[in-house]
């Protein structure tokens, strides 16, 4: 258990975000390849995150949408069995009625 609990705070160090593109107050060539292949890699971390956000929201929507369509289902549901019970209670009240 002991295990499962380093290795997953492990996992949890290495997935820390990419950060600030300059965040380490150390001096950058902006041109070199290794700075503007981690500034199209930043780039697309971002597009991602914000796709997927937009997704999550889609998503968050389409439920709500879904959960409004069960409640008003189960409104009706819950009328026709009232309407069913009422009709059962006054079939008891006639079978009572001819049975004395």
């Amino acid at each position: 258990r002991l295990h499962e609990q380093l290795q997953a705070q492990e996992d949890n160090w290495k997935k820390k975000g990419m950060g600030r593109l300059m965040g380490d107050s150390m001096l950058r060539l902006l041109t070199s390849v290794g700075f503007v292949n981690h500034v199209e890699e930043y780039t697309r971390a971002c597009e991602e995150k914000e796709q997927a956000a937009k997704n999550k929201k889609v998503m968050r929507e389409a439920v709500a949408d879904m959960k409004v369509e069960w409640k008003r289902l189960n409104q009706e549901r819950v009328k026709e069995n009232e309407k069913q019970k009422e009709a059962w209670k006054e079939a008891v009240k006639v079978w009572k009625g001819n049975k004395a």
